[in-house]
């Protein structure tokens, strides 16, 4: 909000000052653009610049230091300020046109003393309003740059999308160190090997694995904790080389705590798979995979007995994350 302020305020009033020079064209310009572009969009071209070609901030905002903060401030910023520029001119250009102002230049009075003792104030009334509504906006109507700028999955899937393609450039080591960092940073492990679609999304992330040999597709979203493995044989490192971990077609919905193991398990397009499911072999496309009529025991300390009970679930369950 601060942030804000710095830039519109004195782009604002410079613009309604200047009207109907070059100056003033340039600041609406820059305002017009600044409201037309979506805000992931800025979100992900300031990381490019700042992060990734530059190098001069951090990628992922997990905590809460200076530097951390800085991209997702000047992201929200550049919206806001190109909205409140538009509101500071046209509130300064009302105010200028006032009869008071025509009168206290007729007296003599500087214009700058009339412009920053009476005009500026006034103008503020309307834009202290607007503050008030955009307020409550900027608390609850932040998901899109959080996502940019935190989610885990977004960090990881962008290492593993660079990484990658140096796999495929047979450069050696460095791609799986590039996967490893991003592992001890989000808890996702994505082996720069395995060959990932457009449009992969992972929501929370912690706990994913992604085996080497695995194959996803496109459209396809993933919850924390799935894993997508190589059953365990004896004399596994025979298997090197050799496809070992699942087949994911597109659009395929994989929900928390499942477990897809083998080379030859193949996940048919348009699947969902439930919540904690383990399976070692092909789903059909279109097939819904859940795990029903889970068992608990409760155990009785001083009856001596255990006492087996079925959960009772709603027949939609497994689309619990």
């Amino acid at each position: 909000m601060v942030l804000m302020l710095i830039i519109s305020v004195p782009l604002g009033i410079l613009s309604a000052v200047r009207q109907d020079r070059l100056t003033a064209y340039i600041i609406r310009l820059l305002s017009f653009v600044g409201i037309s572009m979506p805000g992931f969009w800025v979100g992900l071209l300031l990381l490019y610049v700042f992060a990734y070609k530059l190098g001069l901030l951090p990628v992922m905002s997990a905590s809460s230091g200076l530097k951390e903060m800085l991209l997702p401030a000047v992201t929200l910023a550049i919206a806001m300020a190109s909205k409140y520029t538009r509101q500071v001119r046209t509130a300064v250009l009302e105010e200028l046109s006032q009869d008071y102002v025509t009168g206290a230049r007729a007296r003599g009075i500087k214009y700058s003393r009339i412009l920053w003792r009476h005009v500026f104030p006034n103008s503020l009334l309307p834009l202290i309003t607007l503050l008030g509504i955009s307020f409550g906006s900027l608390l609850g109507g932040t998901s899109i740059v959080e996502i940019i700028f935190s989610y885990p999955g977004l960090y990881a899937i962008m290492v593993y999308r660079i990484a990658h393609e140096l796999v495929l450039l047979d450069v050696p080591m460095i791609p799986r160190m590039m996967t490893e960092h991003a592992h001890g940073k989000t808890g996702i492990d994505i082996n720069p090997g395995a060959s990932i679609g457009r449009y992969f999304f992972i929501d929370h992330g912690t706990g994913i694995v992604i085996g080497e040999t695995t194959e996803i597709g496109e459209n396809v979203k993933i919850y924390q904790g799935v894993t997508l493995g190589a059953l365990s044989t004896r004399k596994g490192q025979r298997l090197r080389g050799r496809k070992r971990h699942p087949t994911i077609r597109d659009n395929v919905t994989i929900y928390a705590g499942a477990s897809i193991l083998g080379g030859e398990s193949v996940i048919g397009e348009g699947a969902v798979i439930g919540a904690n499911a383990f399976i070692t072999s092909s789903i059909p496309a279109g097939a819904k995979v859940s795990i029903k009529n889970q068992e608990y025991t409760v155990h009785y300390d001083n009856e001596g007995f255990a006492e087996p009970r079925d959960l009772d679930q709603e027949k939609n369950w497994f689309y619990i994350i």
